[in-house]
């Protein structure tokens, strides 16, 4: 079956997502404006600021997703990635570890902090859109970081050529069944 939005639908989505569109511009432009009271920032400053934004937004949701997905769906969560065992403050400085002036970068996190805990209502109605994207794509089991999609489109176009030794660890089961087992995990 095919399906088609009617227009009205297509016209309502279009209000959503514009609504989106300024929630997110609300919340970015005013940690920048907030950074900006204090440092005067290059174009690169505020590029690389609202990289970290996102990265540390998409991580910590990411994480909080998967346990309230497991949560409402009643399987048990395994903590499976390295950020999972992170806390808000150590996500904050990895996201934010490629600006160079460490006072810059203090006062990046202290201002997300402070945003974060003095919500206002567009930033919370922002957090709270993202929050249920997320947990929705855990719910469906899809990848919201499209990590299985960057893999197959990166490795797409891409001749290997193996080592012989590989090769040899992947034809020799019995024998060498630790590194037939390693070659074949790296092949997947």
């Amino acid at each position: 079956y095919k399906y088609k939005l009617s227009e009205e639908r297509k016209r309502e989505m279009a209000l959503i997502i514009k609504q989106f569109e300024t929630l997110r511009s609300h919340f970015v432009e005013s940690i920048l404006n907030e950074i900006e009271k204090k440092f005067s920032l290059t174009s690169f400053d505020k590029e690389a600021i609202i990289k970290g934004i996102f990265d540390f937004l998409g991580k910590s949701f990411n994480i909080m997703s998967v346990r309230l997905a497991s949560s409402i769906l009643g399987a048990p969560h395994r903590m499976e990635y390295p950020s999972e065992f992170l806390s808000e403050t150590e996500i904050l400085r990895e996201s934010f570890s490629n600006i160079d002036d460490e006072n810059i970068r203090k006062e990046i996190i202290e201002t997300i902090k402070q945003k974060l805990l003095q919500m206002d209502e567009k930033t919370s109605l922002f957090l709270y859109s993202i929050a249920q994207s997320y947990v929705l794509l855990q719910i469906l089991n899809i990848d919201p970081e499209c990590q299985s999609l960057q893999r197959k489109l990166f490795l797409s176009d891409m001749v290997i050529y193996l080592d012989t030794n590989i090769l040899i660890d992947l034809l020799c089961e019995k024998s060498r069944r630790i590194f037939h087992e390693t070659a074949t995990k790296l092949i997947r």
